[in-house]
């Protein structure tokens, strides 16, 4: 038998996990004490060492997470550079180390400068001109050979 702790009506019970894949904090449907319930799973049958002696239920099923709107982990993220690419700036070309997708920036480290701080709008929109030395540099990203 798989056991798994859930909180349920203020207080840990052990129930029957059956072939359920859980999760620490999945939302579960128990069958405890002839009535069904609703709890979240704090204890996985895997994180046990040492599983209860006796159970007080079963869990019946998962409850699936609802999505708000169309929202995806991903959104937002698509247009960064993956780290570890070359970023080709007017000075040289150096490597993305680090992205910000909250503040729109990338952090690119050069042999010479270090580390540069450029605005991803600077990454996405290179500039085909020289640049003048008053301009922010701009910058483009290539998988690098490494």
């Amino acid at each position: 038998m798989r056991i798994a702790g859930v909180h349920a009506d203020n207080r840990m019970v052990w129930l029957d996990a059956g072939t359920h894949r859980l999760q620490p904090w999945d939302r579960v449907v128990l069958d405890w004490h002839g009535s069904a319930a609703e709890g979240r799973v704090v204890v996985c049958p895997e994180q046990l060492v040492q599983p209860p002696g006796s159970v007080e239920g079963a869990i019946t099923g998962v409850v699936p997470i609802e999505a708000e709107g169309s929202f995806n982990c991903g959104d937002g993220l698509s247009d960064l550079p993956p780290l570890g690419s070359t970023a080709w700036l007017p000075v040289g070309t150096g490597t993305v180390v680090q992205l910000d997708p909250v503040r729109r920036m990338v952090m690119v480290r050069t042999p010479e400068d270090g580390l540069l701080q450029i605005p991803l709008t600077e990454l996405l929109a290179p500039s085909t001109e020289s640049p003048q030395p008053s301009e922010q540099p701009s910058v483009s990203a290539v998988p690098s050979d490494e």
